[in-house]
């Protein structure tokens, strides 16, 4: 019994022995909202029920991101959109620096949207390719006769997305391009035109609170995906930009080549993570409409979410966070 227990205990200290409080987790985010979320529900459950100590580094642009994974010093990234990234994954994967789980958010999406009162004065108006018909609607309100397309911060992938897929549909001398400053900012922007009524163009995506706190809505439809034709618009270069849409469903978690080797059980529980786009975007909308921070958010989760997590670990984890939730109520 005595070495049933002793080999119990080296087999824990083993699969954790990269994972203690002086040598912690080191987990690398994005600033917007369910990237800040998922880091925060990953960190604690990391915290509380594998007493681990964890660092948490925020990529302030594309670039930053992938620098900071080929230093070889990140563990975990809960939250990649694939789409962002299509060639420089690649070579990721060829310099076993990170590898990619599973999908995290099942029936996320992203693409261009209009205000419903567009669309009630203009039913036709449903499809990407009927912009072009249409431009006179979007520069009612607008300074320089061109209507507006707010698109993502400059620094984020799919403003280079956008941008040639502006290009392919030839609505560059029709649209003028609105790249904020945050993600906080494009928020900020879209509410604002939303509130004064104006006719124009957004690029946004699910997981979402804004999605649910707006007004109704309209998804313009997109050409087919085309992953050639994706991958080159994903480049600032792109020699010939496609008309084609985003792909349907391509957020994912990653981990490092060396933490998968090193930190089986937590590996493992990095590979089961799943929220669906609709539950997170309750848990997002949650998050807004009561201005809780994202460490305030995850204990939410914690608490009330226990059938979404509670697969993703071992039930010695799952009572141990449950039992410090309880006394830290």
């Amino acid at each position: 019994m005595k070495m049933f227990i002793l080999l119990l205990s080296l087999f824990s200290f083993n699969a954790l022995a990269d994972c203690s409080k002086d040598k912690p987790v080191n987990i690398l985010g994005f600033d917007w909202e369910s990237s800040q979320i998922l880091t925060a529900i990953i960190k604690q459950i990391i915290e509380l029920g594998f007493e681990c100590s964890v660092n948490v580094k925020v990529a302030d642009s594309n670039a930053d991101f992938i620098a900071t994974l080929h230093q070889r010093k990140i563990d975990i990234v809960p939250e990649v959109w694939l789409s962002n990234y299509s060639e420089e994954l690649i070579e990721l994967d060829k310099e076993k620096i990170l590898v990619i789980l599973r999908n995290v958010y099942p029936g996320a999406e992203e693409g261009w949207y209009i205000p419903k009162y567009v669309q009630d004065h203009y039913p036709t108006l449903t499809k990407v390719t009927d912009l072009s018909a249409h431009t006179q609607v979007f520069t009612l309100k607008s300074e320089n006769n061109k209507g507006i397309f707010v698109s993502c911060p400059s620094y984020w992938k799919c403003a280079t997305i956008n941008y040639n897929l502006l290009a392919a549909l030839q609505l560059h001398s029709n649209f003028h391009s609105v790249n904020p400053a945050s993600g906080v900012e494009q928020r900020e922007i879209i509410l604002e035109y939303f509130k004064n009524q104006t006719p124009f163009v957004f690029y946004y995506w699910e997981p979402a609170s804004l999605l649910g706190l707006l007004p109704e809505t309209v998804k313009l439809q997109m050409p087919i995906f085309n992953y050639r034709g994706h991958t080159c618009n994903s480049r600032l270069n792109c020699e010939a930009p496609y008309p084609g849409g985003y792909p349907l469903s391509d957020a994912s978690s990653g981990i490092s080549y060396q933490f998968q080797q090193r930190a089986p059980v937590l590996s493992d529980f990095m590979s089961k993570v799943n929220i669906t786009a609709h539950d997170m975007s309750s848990l997002l909308a949650w998050a807004e409409k009561g201005r809780h921070a994202p460490d305030e958010t995850a204990r939410y989760f914690l608490k009330t979410f226990s059938e979404i997590w509670n697969p993703w670990v071992s039930r010695s984890i799952v009572l141990k966070i449950e039992r410090h939730l309880a006394i830290h109520n």
